[in-house]
């Protein structure tokens, strides 16, 4: 099993623990793994949306079991890599905001298989010619 980079949205079916299929590929992952590896980015998205929420019992929790996670920062490679994203994209037209292509470069620094939902974003990054990898954990495993 490669190693991954959970985008935002899985992490948060990781969290609820309410799609079987995504918490069974969770579940295998960590038992090969021991840890999820996340983008900043994603770790940013977490905590906004728990605090505008709210949510400080969860806040809390969330900030307890961080330290199991390998969070990936953003760093100059990133960074560079990022803004080529935004540029070749725009120029496309195919414009994915400004935090996926983020996502994006971070996955494709590391040479880890970007875990999302959002493949129609994503697909977009691979239209105007980057290598990225992205697997949909809650698409039916057919065996």
């Amino acid at each position: 099993m490669e190693k991954t980079l959970i985008d935002t949205d899985i992490w948060l079916d990781i969290m609820r623990g309410v799609l079987p299929g995504v918490q069974a590929r969770a579940n295998a992952y960590w038992a090969v793994h021991g840890t999820f590896t996340l983008s900043v980015i994603t770790m940013a998205e977490v905590v906004r949306g728990l605090v505008r929420r709210q949510r400080a019992d969860l806040l809390a929790q969330w900030r307890a079991d961080a330290g199991r996670l390998e969070i990936v920062p953003v760093d100059y490679a990133i960074g560079e890599l990022a803004g080529e994203l935004y540029a070749r994209l725009d120029l496309a037209g195919f414009p994915i905001g400004r935090l996926d292509p983020l996502i994006a470069a971070t996955a494709l620094r590391y040479g880890l298989v970007l875990v999302s939902a959002n493949e129609r974003h994503y697909r977009r990054v691979i239209e105007v010619g980057y290598p990225l990898r992205v697997v949909n954990w809650r698409e039916e495993v057919v065996e």
